[in-house]
């Protein structure tokens, strides 16, 4: 299995800190798409050995589907892909894990994720070991996975599939450009996919650092929430 890993940072340098060391060792490669102005960011990349690509298409209202194409553009496509958000926490041993599902590479694949928004939720999580952390993300996503597994709509802080989806052709592998924002484009995404080729795996769950206010969208048209809202 080669797993390479596709997100947009752009003046998010404050929580892709976290994603890197929690999340980095998993890829077999990494591709970070920002702009040129966002100085935080490309330090990061350079401090960490992460590949780092420019896109100069978000627009006023942040393109997203125009970034993510900008990525894919520079990525081998050779095998699995996973589209990822650069506010997520995989799980503990996330690698070990994923390569003991039985994936169908003609599968959409995605996962259940839990807010965190406050210091305290992450440094309890912390605090305890890989079952503990496992049946405390488990509880409280208990209701909302059946809820993902019953609907399929696998949206873009996990979109993992394999080029096989796509006939082994690099040039179909798209999102939509047709939202000015960063949401709809993931879910027209999904949509390549038939309802029967949409899996959640539900052998794991995701952490999301959401915005402490829990307004959902707020940085759908680009960044303008506070820093680091755990801290």
């Amino acid at each position: 299995m080669y797993l390479e890993a596709l997100l947009v940072c752009v003046k998010y340098a404050d929580y892709f800190t976290y994603f890197l060391d929690y999340n980095q060792k998993y890829f077999d490669d990494l591709l970070v798409v920002t702009m040129e102005n966002d100085e935080q960011t490309i330090e990061l990349c350079k401090q960490r050995d992460v590949r780092y690509t420019f896109t100069d298409r978000l627009g006023p209202q942040f393109n997203k589907g125009k970034a993510i194409n900008d990525g894919f553009s520079k990525l081998s496509l050779r095998d699995w892909i996973l589209i990822t958000d650069a506010d997520m926490i995989f799980p503990d041993n996330f690698r070990k894990r994923l390569e003991t599902e039985k994936l169908n590479k003609d599968f959409l694949y995605g996962a259940c994720r839990c807010n965190f928004r406050t210091f305290k939720e992450w440094n309890d999580y912390l605090a305890l070991d890989t079952a503990g952390r496992d049946a405390l993300i488990a509880d409280r996503n208990e209701q909302w996975r059946e809820w993902k597994s019953r609907r399929k709509k696998i949206v873009g802080y996990f979109q993992l599939f394999n080029i096989q989806s796509f006939g082994f052709d690099r040039n179909k592998v798209k999102y939509s450009e047709d939202s000015p924002t960063a949401n709809v484009s993931d879910r027209y995404f999904y949509l390549l996919w038939e309802k029967k080729h949409r899996r959640m795996i539900n052998s794991f769950d995701l952490i999301h650092f959401a915005h402490r206010t829990g307004a959902d969208g707020k940085n759908w048209r680009g960044r303008v929430g506070n820093d680091f809202g755990l801290k």
